[in-house]
Order: structure tokens, then C-alpha cells, then sequence
């Protein structure tokens, strides 16, 4: 991929009584530049745009321990038509001591 681009919002405290919790949605686009695309091509690949989603929630239990399940959705991924799109689910842990 030559270029990416992404952006994003996130919510602090959605919740009542949830004050550092965060909910987060992004969205970003990855694209081939010109070389790449041509060279993809010659090897038989039908390139587009690959586009992801991601939204997640970053439950903080305490102080010292926050959990960050996550899904996102890809299209093409690698910029890749063939690959149609995909779910991929994830959590994320942070421990301080």
C-alpha cells in the first residue's frame, strides 16, 4: 500500500457512573499508488481500495486494569479485490502495577 488514511471520534464516560470508560469508532482507507497497482495487476490481482471499521469500548475495571474488546470490519483487504470482506473480533488488555 502507498497511501492510508484514517479518522476517528471517541465518546469519554458514555455511561452513567462509567466515568473512564471510552467508546471509540474509526474509519481509514489504504490504496495502492501507481506502481504498486500496475505491477498487481501484471500478477493477476484486481486491486481496489481496502476499507476498515473498527468500533470498541475500553472498559476501565480500575486504576490499574483496563479491557478493550474491539470488532472491524475489512473490505479488500491488502487492497485486493479477491478478498472480499472480513470480521475480525479482538481484546485487548492493560495492566499497571
Amino acid at each position: 500500500m502507498d497511501s492510508a488514511w484514517s479518522f476517528g471520534a471517541q465518546y469519554l464516560a458514555p455511561f452513567k457512573d462509567r466515568s473512564e470508560d471510552v467508546l471509540g469508532l474509526a474509519y481509514g482507507q489504504a490504496d495502492w499508488g501507481m506502481p504498486g497497482r500496475d505491477a498487481a495487476r501484471l500478477a493477476g490481482i484486481d486491486t481496489s481500495v481496502e476499507h476498515h471499521v473498527e468500533l470498541y469500548y475500553s472498559l476501565h475495571a480500575d486504576d490499574n486494569f483496563v479491557i478493550t474488546p474491539s470488532a472491524q470490519w475489512i473490505r479488500n483487504a491488502a487492497g485486493d479485490k479477491a478478498n472480499g470482506s472480513a470480521w475480525v473480533f479482538g481484546l485487548r488488555t492493560s495492566v499497571s502495577f
